[in-house]
């Protein structure tokens, strides 16, 4: 817990309401679909910034890791602050991903 956001207690929940559907509740994603979150290097870089703009912004017509994946991501601008950091943190720590946190103060100056 983090100056009471605890994103550890919501993450997980966030992460299945929004974005298991399409990378799944083991982040391996689709084939050709939708990318895994285990293991890419958005998600695992050691600067959250691009993780942050993803979630935010979306993202449609980039090769990732040398594979194109049609399907296009919605922004998540809607969701609060917190949710989103919280989504970003779960996905930055769970699968075997390590990378740095991030707080909703982050999230707010990305928007």
């Amino acid at each position: 817990m983090r100056a009471g956001f605890d994103y550890a207690a919501t993450g997980l929940q966030r992460y299945t309401a929004n974005c298991s559907a399409c990378h799944g509740a083991t982040a391996t994603g689709v084939p050709g679909a939708f990318p895994p979150v285990a293991g890419d290097a958005v998600v695992t870089a050691k600067d959250p910034k691009g993780h942050i703009e993803v979630v935010l912004h979306g993202l449609h017509g980039k090769t990732i890791a040398g594979n194109a994946y049609a399907s296009r991501m919605p922004p998540f601008a809607q969701l609060s602050d917190k949710d989103v950091a919280a989504i970003i943190d779960h996905e930055r720590t769970s699968w075997g991903n390590s990378a740095p946190t991030i707080t909703p103060d982050d999230v707010k100056r990305a928007r």
